[in-house]
């Protein structure tokens, strides 16, 4: 099932501003949330639809859904998830999520830097994984309720559920490990690894995401991921029908920012910056 975090906190807040009467809004939420349980479980989906309309199956496993077919084990990730919720805590739950993987990670940027963030004892911490293997984790954070979104600022702050994984009194479980992993092609998929024309049209890239966002008050990601502007870069569409094959583009952005995005893709790399 693909889906990010962007597509959990939008889903919240399109119900929290819904001018619904409270218990319809806490009934969709409730469905939202069992719908989030059922996409991150690691057990059979089967099961849990049946128990979700009050069933009891007299099995464990169907053997006909994703989960039974792939037989892919559960993976303890309890402590990659500690590390999450120590680092919104340490950073005073104030930042959204790719800077607190900035952090995790042991990037000293400049904003890091502002902050003293890279000082704190949770900087560099979260190397293990890569910054793909980290979203998994905040995004299963968010579907089970230990992680909650302001709004506002659109910040990640704890709930009272964060305590029982920081106690160890609860484990988190994910079907497969977010392994650290390299991009294909460092060179062409990688900030730190791009040629002069490519960076510019990264930085350019990304300055018109934050301005569509801020326009918009959403979090960045929620207008385009890294890895679409990455992929983006690495295609350099040059119609609409190119940009249909890009990750991440569906019909609905590619209308609403199809043409602007040929625009910028189509400018001498002089003009970029």
């Amino acid at each position: 099932m693909i889906y990010g975090h962007g597509d959990i906190i939008k889903s919240r807040r399109l119900l929290d501003l819904n001018p619904a009467p409270a218990p319809v809004r806490q009934a969709a939420l409730n469905r939202l949330d069992a719908l989030l349980k059922l996409c991150e479980t690691t057990t059979c989906r089967r099961v849990h639809l049946l128990q979700y309309f009050g069933e009891t199956p007299d099995y464990s496993a169907c053997g006909h859904c994703d989960i039974c077919r792939e037989s892919l084990p559960a993976r303890d990730m309890t402590i990659p998830a500690q590390k999450a919720l120590s680092c919104i805590y340490r950073t005073g739950q104030s930042f959204g999520v790719e800077y607190l993987i900035d952090i995790l990670l042991g990037k000293s940027t400049i904003r890091a830097k502002q902050w003293h963030h890279d000082k704190i004892s949770t900087f560099g911490i979260g190397r293990e994984l890569d910054a793909s293997g980290w979203r998994v984790i905040f995004r299963h954070l968010l579907a089970l309720g230990y992680l909650e979104v302001n709004y506002e600022r659109n910040t990640l702050r704890l709930t009272p559920a964060a305590r029982e994984i920081l106690r160890n009194q609860h484990k988190i479980l994910l079907r497969s490990q977010p392994e650290r992993r390299l991009l294909k092609d460092k060179k062409t998929n990688h900030p730190d690894h791009f040629t002069l024309p490519d960076q510019q049209l990264w930085e350019t890239l990304r300055l018109w995401r934050q301005t569509v966002a801020k326009e918009h008050d959403v979090p960045a990601y929620v207008v385009f991921h890294d890895t679409t502007l990455l992929e983006l870069i690495r295609l350099r569409p040059q119609s609409s029908h190119a940009l249909q094959e890009v990750s991440g583009m569906g019909a609905t952005k590619l209308s609403r920012y199809g043409d602007t995005l040929l625009e910028i893709l189509r400018m001498p790399v002089t003009n970029l910056e």
